[in-house]
């Protein structure tokens, strides 16, 4: 098995970009069996109150799908990375959270 560590440097807020930057550097390591990125390699570190920005919601969803189409076209390998989780029910909670995504699909670590 190989692995593999991405140290990507997300700019906080820049979602789409830094989805575009991540993607960007598993496609130079896509052999890899799996390839593991930071924290919150969506939304940049640390986010602070821009976790509850309705923007940065939806850019985190565009985001969250430039990653899965990555993974469609690089279905052997597994690629974590970590972003926002938002809980809507019961009581609209906002979350730290690792994503692998793998052949198109993606699920919350």
């Amino acid at each position: 098995m190989q692995l593999v560590a991405l140290q990507v440097n997300p700019i906080v807020g820049d979602c789409l970009g830094n989805a575009e930057r991540l993607v960007a550097a598993a496609t130079a390591h896509a052999a890899a069996d799996l390839i593991v990125a930071s924290e919150l390699s969506i939304q940049g570190y640390p986010p602070r109150d821009l976790f509850y920005s309705s923007a940065l919601i939806r850019e985190t969803e565009r985001a969250h799908d430039v990653v899965v189409n990555w993974s469609r076209k690089n279905p052997g390998v597994s690629l974590l990375f970590g972003s926002l989780l938002l809980e809507l029910e019961p009581n609209q909670k906002e979350y730290n959270a690792a994503y692998m995504v793998r052949a198109g699909r993606s699920g919350v670590m």
